[in-house]
């Protein structure tokens, strides 16, 4: 394994890692468990009497799944025996994974300056402190995946 080889396979590992440890609280919380959730038990209650809300926890945890396959893919030998259709969609799916997640992360924690800044820091939960520069790290993550594995999924070089 030469070193860009080496940095493709632990920059999609991590955004891997990173997409299923975000997906298993919105797993945990459609069927019901309120742990980790930022609120407190009358707010879960009030959230999960709409049905809205659990079909997005579960399309936010199907989202993170479908994820960690785009950027394993990359690096995996399944991701260059997929079909040409679907292989030449893997690197523009981790790309627009990486942007949505940045945006996200940018506009949470600005949005948390902001209120920091303005005297209005009660509004947060304390998770959100953790959660906000979380999608940070997922777009940065996404992005090192899609940018080092320049050579795409039919590469020859051993992964």
């Amino acid at each position: 394994m030469n070193g860009g080889t080496r940095w493709v396979a632990w920059a999609a590992y991590a955004a891997a890692a990173w997409a299923l440890i975000f997906a298993a609280p919105h797993f945990w919380w459609a069927l019901g468990v309120s742990w980790a959730f930022p609120g407190d038990a009358e707010v879960f209650e009030r959230a999960f009497d709409r049905t809205w809300w659990l079909v997005y926890d579960l399309v936010v945890g199907l989202l993170c799944l479908v994820g960690a396959g785009v950027v394993l893919a990359l690096v995996q030998p399944w991701g260059r025996a997929l079909p040409t259709r679907f292989a030449r969609l893997v690197r523009p799916a981790a790309w627009s994974g990486s942007v949505l997640l940045l945006l996200r992360g940018a506009l949470g924690v600005a949005s948390m300056l902001w209120s920091l800044l303005s005297g209005a820091s009660d509004e947060f939960h304390p998770w959100s402190y953790v959660i906000e520069p979380w999608f940070l790290v997922g777009g940065i993550l996404f992005g090192l995946a899609a940018c080092f594995s320049r050579r795409g999924p039919y590469a020859d070089a051993p992964v």
